[in-house]
């Protein structure tokens, strides 16, 4: 071996590292957003199924007296609101000590900003008193929850709508 061939090798080896490196940098920039998108589908998902079970658990919580659907009674007096923070909901009965409180804790870089379709001044929005639904599975009041990840320097923002007829749904674009 002479010396001109090892310099060309050591030249190749750095060309071949300068590229993994910058290939590196690419995946790196491009993967914050990708975790921040993921992170913020998987919450919206989530509460989307959470929102979905607490209407159908209050729905079932009456049943019909007598075989007559008109004269409804409930099984218990207890529906179950979700209540909104930063970066957790919680499912938690209304009647107190009847049902165990569930608390979801979302990553510590996903927040939840609930938003009403009418003004903050209604005493029934659902971000005063958390989501109700009622026992028709209509909600009380409407709206939505903006839940916004971030991960270096990425943002993502997933929306979950609730509609005046009680569809619960998720979007990437606002209503």
């Amino acid at each position: 071996m002479n010396g001109k061939s090892n310099g060309f090798m050591y030249v190749e080896a750095l060309f071949a590292c300068g590229i993994i490196l910058v290939l590196f940098v690419a995946t790196a920039l491009l993967g914050g957003k990708i975790f921040a998108n993921v992170a913020a589908e998987y919450e919206a998902v989530k509460l989307v199924s959470d929102l979905r079970y607490v209407q159908e658990i209050n729905r079932n919580s009456y049943f019909p007296r007598d075989g007559v659907f008109d004269s409804i009674k409930p099984k218990n007096n207890t529906y179950f609101a979700v209540k909104f923070y930063r970066n957790r909901y919680e499912i938690e009965p209304t009647a107190p000590g009847t049902h165990k409180t569930i608390i979801h804790r979302a990553m510590s870089n996903v927040a939840y900003t609930p938003k009403s379709n009418v003004s903050e001044n209604v005493s029934t929005s659902i971000f005063k008193s958390g989501v109700l639904f009622l026992r028709s599975g209509d909600v009380r009041q409407v709206g939505h929850i903006l839940i916004e990840s971030s991960f270096a320097g990425a943002k993502a923002k997933r929306y979950v709508i609730i509609d005046k007829s009680g569809r619960v749904r998720m979007d990437r674009n606002p209503p």
